[in-house]
């Protein structure tokens, strides 16, 4: 799976909507990816992945390297999930009730406020 490239196109007004659009301030990105952290917490919590209240969520500013980088103890995404989750756009298993986001575009977030955005995960189960 992770030699498997896939290839997505989207519109560039697309994209424009979906960042820039909804995302006017870039302190907005920062929330929406913490707030995937939080979510990949509560989830590790209600599958007793981790212990309630265990949860962590740490944000890391270099301005050296130019770089922010946002790490939490969640759920992870499985290596055979990972391409459907970064490509499929608009498309979420969160739920409304009991989620922060449920969208499924939060990820694209920082896309109009930098030059690189690089995802790593990995599942806890």
């Amino acid at each position: 799976m992770a030699d498997e490239k896939h290839h997505t196109r989207i519109g560039a007004f697309v994209l424009e909507t979906l960042t820039t659009g909804m995302y006017r301030n870039p302190l907005d990105t920062l929330r929406e990816y913490i707030q995937n952290a939080f979510d990949a917490i509560r989830t590790a919590e209600r599958q007793n992945i981790i212990q309630t209240g265990a949860g962590r969520i740490r944000v890391s500013i270099s301005q050296k390297d130019r770089t922010l980088t946002i790490r939490d103890n969640g759920t992870g995404v499985a290596a055979a999930d990972t391409a459907a989750r970064l490509v499929n756009i608009g498309m979420s298993a969160k739920s409304l009730e009991i989620d922060a986001g449920f969208r499924g575009i939060g990820r694209l977030a920082g896309i109009a406020y930098c030059d690189e955005l690089t995802f790593r995960t990995q599942a806890l189960r």
